[in-house]
């Protein structure tokens, strides 16, 4: 059994290497600072911190939330949709998003599929 054996999510590794970046729709950045604990660990809520930006101009209406798959879930405590208002072009956001890890996960690296949206 694997259960209480820590694993890396796909986002994880890629943060020793350096901060993992996507770029989301024509003008949002979406970017995975870290999490804790690190690694991640089977069967418990972890918190993960994400920082967006819209470098190429001002956007409103900015929302963002993970996209429940098996491995990963919101737990209760979370707002499966966070808010963040507006985001200004030289501006960085940070915020702490909670995820569960599912206890039956294997051990490996997996991605995590967090969705976004935004008025324009």
């Amino acid at each position: 059994m694997m259960k209480g054996k820590s694993f890396l999510v796909f986002v994880l590794l890629a943060l020793f290497v350096g901060v993992v970046s996507a770029e989301i729709g024509p003008s949002l950045d979406f970017s995975i600072l870290r999490s804790d604990p690190s690694p991640l660990a089977q069967g418990r809520v972890v918190d993960v911190w994400v920082q967006i930006s819209a470098p190429r101009g001002d956007l409103s209406g900015v929302s963002f939330g993970l996209k429940e798959e098996f491995l990963f879930s919101v737990p209760e405590s979370q707002e499966r949709v966070v808010s963040i208002g507006s985001v200004k072009g030289t501006e960085r956001k940070v915020v702490r998003y909670s995820v569960f890890v599912d206890p039956q996960a294997p051990d490996g690296d997996r991605n995590m599929t967090f969705f976004f949206s935004y008025d324009g």
